[in-house]
């Protein structure tokens, strides 16, 4: 899956990034006076000492490639790891030829041990990207206090393919892509200079998480709070929930002035979803209003509709995701199915 402003993007962490207003819509969520939203403070201190080593999916940085790499790797696409029993849950020796239990190693278990270590809770097909996370869930899921020698059960993941975002290259694996990047950073590359998605396979793309798309973190890396995923800001999830009830009142509004209650779409809860998401989700049902009105949203009637959901205003100044042309051409291909020239002949 491409890392897209769709719905159903797999990103698992709230942004700085957001969305606003446009024309009916504003009128609709909000009666009278609008007041603008708090905003995240901006950070103070002194300057950060410049960091090499930028993420490729959040705002975070690093001096070093191995800091970067394993950053990477345990915070946003774990592509080795270690896995549960990934034998089963009663193996055989091969000394002995005598099954054992693997998870505290006693020899010929029966149904009710198997079941004290609540094998039916492991989601065995799960990678930990590291390995005392792996023991803490043998503690915590399956109750063992000592355990067994794990080495067996460290596993590597498909080969990852992706594309680079400052040279186009198609890179077959993910050592290839880390060695690949590391050359460009030490030439002096940033993350400006990223164009595009990472082009993984959607079966890779699905399993990143807390990340939003690499061509929106340079711009993000600039406001008030930007998106970490190895340091949450509170204040950027505070943010976060005001958007998400603004985001709620809009979609109730909309719904009540098109159709009854009782016609209307069921209500889906915007509670769980990541700011992406959320986002995007919003934006979406924005468009679905204005079509149902006889409108073809234009490019500026979003970028107002984000600046309503995030700053509260339609100030031009409020810069939001929507103002990033590269997200709003493929937000507006995926759900208006337009593309350029159609939009240049509605404005």
């Amino acid at each position: 899956m491409d890392v897209r402003p769709g719905s159903t993007v797999s990103f698992t962490s709230g942004s700085s990034l957001s969305s606003g207003s446009a024309t009916s819509a504003s009128s609709v969520a909000r009666r009278g006076r609008v007041s603008k939203r708090t905003r995240p403070n901006a950070a103070k201190g002194k300057a950060v000492e410049k960091r090499k080593f930028p993420c490729t999916f959040c705002c975070d940085s690093f001096k070093s490639k191995f800091d970067w790499a394993r950053h990477e790797q345990s915070l946003h696409l774990s592509t080795k790891g270690w896995r549960c029993a990934p034998y089963g849950s009663v193996v055989i020796l091969a000394a002995t030829g005598l099954s054992s239990c693997a998870y505290c190693g006693l020899a010929d278990p029966t149904p009710t041990h198997m079941e004290d270590h609540d094998i039916n809770l492991c989601r065995q097909s799960q990678i930990y990207s590291r390995k005392d996370h792996l023991i803490q869930h043998l503690r915590c899921i399956h109750h063992v206090q000592d355990p067994p020698p794990i080495e067996s059960w460290k596993v590597e993941g498909p080969p990852v393919a992706s594309n680079c975002g400052f040279c186009d290259l198609r890179m077959e694996s993910w050592q290839e892509r880390t060695d690949h990047l590391v050359s460009h950073f030490r030439k002096g590359k940033t993350m400006e200079d990223w164009r595009g998605d990472h082009g993984f396979e959607p079966g890779i793309a699905a399993q990143v998480t807390n990340a939003i798309p690499p061509y929106l973190i340079a711009s993000e890396s600039r406001t008030y709070a930007p998106f970490s995923a190895a340091a949450p800001n509170p204040t950027t999830a505070e943010h976060v929930q005001q958007i998400t009830r603004s985001a709620e009142e809009s979609f109730e509004a909309w719904n009540g002035l098109e159709m009854p209650p009782e016609a209307g779409e069921p209500m889906m809860s915007l509670q769980d979803k990541s700011f992406p998401e959320l986002f995007a989700f919003h934006l979406g049902r924005f468009a679905q209003h204005q079509m149902r009105l006889g409108i073809i949203p234009t490019d500026k009637m979003f970028q107002d509709e984000a600046r309503r959901l995030q700053f509260g205003t339609v100030d031009p100044l409020d810069d939001t995701v929507a103002d990033n042309e590269e997200w709003l051409a493929r937000f507006r291909n995926q759900h208006l199915g337009d593309s350029a020239d159609n939009r240049d002949s509605q404005e």
